[in-house]
């Protein structure tokens, strides 16, 4: 595939698209990739959050102009302005309800948009609760993370917010993912923890080692969860039960931040400041119908034994994608990639 280099300007988008060939007897491999990128109509929008909408089109936050927008994947445009002035919004995902949702980290606010552009917003109970990371539940709500607060945060299609409070001071909370098994898993970046809690509230909280910083966190496709360390350099793995696993990133102090589980089974990861891409591979996989992708150039790979033990070397194949944020993968199309602000 051979290196690719993105220098990403203000206000567009890059769009990489990669063709996947599915094989009965043999693993997938990479078949082609096109890089596009489309000027947005605000030269200082600073695109950040990004999702997949129910409409068919990529939502995404417009942090400058503070805006919702929407693009189609043939690149056009719309743009919905947010009701509150410097909402301070970076972050969006899909609810379950087919709207999309959205942090306001100034107003303390919740947002809802619809696919046609109506947008509602809701007062976080607790002030000053720097709401940040969303993801949608298994019970049909929105589930958020509020940074200073200490709080997970459940919002209702309706609007109706219910509160759950994290032990402890000065956690700083982070990422939050739906889990396979039915839970919601989050960071808790500056006291080193992982935290789970049920759909009714129950909190259990799994430690890490101290100055791990975990940020980012994904289901997996194996049924467990994953997470990123960004000071201690790993990727870590969090079965249901609580059990961790940790796997150490080949490049020295590369910050992982984001990760996320591809359309090939595994878990594709971003390298804030080694500018690279990072892949799990080896997963033991619950079902799969398409196969897992072969290593390539311009990635690095993280091999994990067979039990998901600690592997005896971690290979980088090649240098990494010279881009700083992976958003999200869709299957058989579609990676988006935007300019990753750190947040940290």
């Amino acid at each position: 595939m051979g290196h690719i280099r993105a220098y990403i300007r203000r206000g567009s988008f890059l769009v990489a698209t990669m063709l996947f060939a599915t094989f009965v007897t043999a693993p997938s491999v990479l078949a082609a990739v096109t890089v596009s990128e489309y000027t947005l109509p605000s030269s200082t929008s600073e695109p950040d959050g990004i999702a997949a909408g129910p409409d068919g089109n990529l939502w995404y936050v417009e942090n400058d102009s503070n805006r919702i927008s929407k693009i189609t994947t043939s690149g056009a445009v719309t743009q919905y302005d947010i009701p509150s002035p410097t909402s301070g919004t970076q972050n969006i995902t899909a609810g379950p309800d087919g709207n999309l949702w959205f942090a306001e980290q100034i107003p303390n606010k919740i947002g809802k948009i619809t696919p046609s552009g109506t947008i509602t917003e809701y007062t976080v109970t607790t002030s000053n609760s720097l709401p940040s990371f969303l993801a949608a539940g298994p019970d049909g709500n929105v589930w958020f993370t509020e940074q200073v607060s200490n709080k997970i945060g459940k919002i209702t299609p309706t609007g109706t917010i219910t509160e759950y409070l994290v032990p402890g001071p000065n956690i700083s909370l982070s990422g939050i993912t739906a889990g396979p098994d039915g839970n919601l898993w989050f960071t808790e970046t500056d006291t080193n923890k992982i935290g789970k809690i049920t759909t009714s509230g129950t909190i259990t909280e799994y430690d890490l080692a101290s100055g791990s910083y975990p940020y980012g966190i994904a289901a997996g496709p194996d049924g467990n969860v994953w997470f990123t360390e960004v000071i201690s350099n790993k990727i870590g793995q969090i079965t249901p039960s609580g059990t961790i696993t940790e796997y150490s990133v080949p490049t020295a102090m590369s910050s992982p931040i984001h990760i996320t589980a591809g359309p090939d089974n595994n878990m594709w990861f971003t390298e804030n400041t080694a500018h690279q891409i990072g892949v799990v591979r080896g997963l033991n996989i619950i079902s799969n119908s398409s196969g897992n992708l072969s290593g390539g150039a311009g990635q690095t790979i993280i091999a994990p034994k067979t039990g998901h033990g600690a592997p005896s070397k971690h290979d980088p194949i090649a240098t990494a994608i010279a881009l700083t944020g992976i958003v999200s993968m869709g299957a058989g199309l579609g990676l988006i990639y935007k300019k990753q602000r750190k947040h940290y």
